[in-house]
This record gives C-alpha cells, structure tokens and sequence, in this order.
C-alpha cells in the first residue's frame, strides 16, 4: 500500500518549467529589487539624495542597478552555469555507475 502511494511519476513537462525558473528566479530577484529602489527613490530617499547626492537623478540610479544586474548575469553566465552543469553531470556520472555497479551485484 505504502509503495504505491509513495510512487514517483514522471512528468515531462514539470522538470525543465521548474529548472528554467529556478534559474531565473534571481533574475526575477533583481528586478524586483530595482522596482522597490525605484520606490523607494520616490518615496522616501529623493529628499535627501537631492541634499547629499545632487546628481544621482534616478535615470542615473536605474542605470547603475542595470550596469549591477548586467554584471551578475555575465558572472552567473560565466562562471556559476558552467560550474552548476558540471556539478550536474558529475552527479549524473556517479549516478550511472552507481546503477551498473548494482546491475552488477544484482547478478
């Protein structure tokens, strides 16, 4: 009863909807961050950034979260997706020979 009930389906289409928006849920992140920055400009911060920062408009302020974001999808791209897929397929590797080594045993 129990092994039924705790048996895993397969299903094409949730695994790579769930892989695309995990990875791009910190793109999602970041947007989200210069949306409450924008806000936040407008709202609280503007009276004294125009004190204290006179130039800092908010095209300036938009433009440096842009040049920020931009920057941290070149290093995701550079240097955490290559690390990741081959993570990814060291793990698989291992899980590969974890099922010939079982087949093995098994005879």
């Amino acid at each position: 009863m129990f092994k039924e009930l705790l048996k895993q389906h397969n299903l094409p289409v949730v695994g790579p909807i769930k892989n695309i928006l995990a990875q791009t849920l910190f793109y999602f992140n970041a947007i989200n961050f210069a949306q409450i920055t924008t806000m936040a400009y407008w709202t609280t911060y503007r009276s004294w950034i125009l004190v204290h920062v006179p130039w800092l408009s908010l095209p300036i302020l938009l433009g440096f979260l842009l040049a920020g974001i931009a920057l941290m999808m070149v290093l995701e791209y550079k240097f955490v997706a290559t690390s990741f897929y081959t993570f990814q397929s060291k793990q698989m590797d291992i899980a590969k020979k974890l099922d010939e080594i079982l087949k093995e045993l098994r005879k």
